[in-house]
């Protein structure tokens, strides 16, 4: 079991899978876009589609290996494995806050990045 640190850790084992297989699953379903687009020789601008499968891929892979989700922070409760518990102090829930903001900011970020570079390619 996964203990919490506020502004560190807020799910235990079995969250941290569900994100990672969200993760994989947009990252996959991002990729499965890009060859659909190439193939069917789309529009070079509906790659910018895949804006949102990569967002929520990278969003998935963040939390799993930041053992952290984003929403749980927002909430102000963390679940170890055993159940959702309310965060108890208003200085933990700014730690997590600021590491939920962070996260999102890194997956805002990394989805862009990965979006712009396969419509370059695309329209190269």
């Amino acid at each position: 079991m996964t203990e919490y640190k506020p502004g560190e850790c807020n799910i235990g084992k079995t969250e941290k899978r569900n994100r990672a297989i969200l993760g994989a699953s947009g990252l996959l379903t991002a990729a499965l876009m890009t060859g659909i687009i190439v193939q069917q020789d789309l529009p070079g601008f509906v790659m910018l589609f895949t804006f949102i499968p990569f967002l929520l891929g990278f969003e998935g892979v963040f939390q799993s290996l930041n053992s952290f989700c984003v929403h749980y922070a927002h909430k102000g409760v963390y679940n170890e494995g055993n159940g959702l518990k309310q965060v108890s102090d208003q200085e933990s829930m700014e730690k997590d806050s600021q590491k939920a903001k962070r996260i999102h900011a890194s997956s805002i970020v990394s989805a862009a990045i990965c979006t712009v570079a396969v419509t370059a390619i695309v329209l190269i």
